[in-house]
């Protein structure tokens, strides 16, 4: 099978994962929650991005937008630090929110937590997945421009 043999239709995660339990797809791309879920169901996971892309959740703006709302960005970093705060004073009251927000057993939580780093900080590491996610995409026509990561840094 090739690329061109793929009917690729972009949507959603949740939407994803509800086709594919439904049977009106064959196969989906699912992350975090949706894909352990899935896992657990009973789907069999074909590969994983290891290797392919760097599994990072980046939170971007335009320069436009941080200079006309500033306040956004000041609160936003606000919340980071606070939410890193709370992990790190009282993980177990994250622990029953993730839990509850995101329908997951304890078991769920504590396989998945184990896969994520939390840390703000902007590393070469994290920059580097980045580029290796950016990478893939361009070379499989997800977007239309070869980003150079590490330059948007710099900007």
């Amino acid at each position: 099978m090739t690329f061109e043999d793929v009917n690729f239709m972009n949507m959603p995660t949740p939407d994803a994962a509800a086709a594919l339990e439904a049977g009106s797809i064959d196969v989906a791309l699912l992350g975090g929650p949706a894909g352990y879920q899935a896992i657990q169901d009973g789907k069999h996971q074909i590969t994983d991005g290891e290797g392919l892309i760097g599994a990072i959740t980046c939170v971007a703006t335009t320069q436009q937008f941080v200079d006309e709302h500033p306040d956004v960005i000041e609160q936003f970093n606000k919340a980071q630090v606070t939410i890193q705060e709370m992990m790190a004073e009282d993980p177990e009251k994250v622990k029953s929110i993730v839990m509850k927000e995101l329908s997951l057993t304890e078991a769920a939580y504590d396989d998945m937590y184990a896969m994520y780093d939390f840390s703000t900080e902007i590393t070469d590491d994290k920059i580097q997945g980045l580029q290796k996610t950016a990478d893939f995409m361009f070379a499989n026509d997800m977007i239309s421009s070869n980003i150079t990561v590490q330059d948007l840094f710099l900007q």
